[in-house]
């Protein structure tokens, strides 16, 4: 099994999650801000829809959510093993900085971890 079969292939690289052939965003760069969630409207290679339904990334605030809670808990472990001495207020402003910076790749990133969720990856498209 190679890595392009397994199903973070399509999640690191932001591609279909069924075929892993095509990109599910329009724009591959997540700060260019006006396209930063506009996405194709299915595959072209397997057709797979990416919006199944209205509202359907409605369910990707969840994991945004535990992104940017492992983000901060990863920031906190840091902030105490090596910046103590400073104080908190040095923390809060250095995690809202990095959180707004990281923003729209979070945003992507929780909506292909949420597609992938109802898609599962089939190898007869692979070439």
């Amino acid at each position: 099994m190679n890595f392009k079969e397994h199903k973070l292939y399509g999640i690191i690289f932001d591609k279909c999650p069924r075929c892993h052939s095509h990109d599910l965003f329009v724009d591959k760069n997540p700060y260019h801000l006006k396209n930063v969630v506009k996405m194709h409207e299915k595959c072209k290679v397997c057709s797979c829809v990416f919006e199944k339904e209205t509202w359907f990334y409605f369910g990707a605030m969840y994991i945004s959510y535990g992104l940017n809670v492992g983000l901060v808990a990863f920031l906190f472990l840091l902030y105490y093993f090596f910046f103590w001495s400073y104080t908190v207020h040095y923390f809060v402003a250095g995690v809202t900085l990095i959180s707004l910076i990281l923003f729209p790749f979070i945003m992507r990133k929780s909506r292909v971890v949420w597609l992938s969720f109802f898609e599962s990856f089939d190898a007869s498209f692979l070439k």
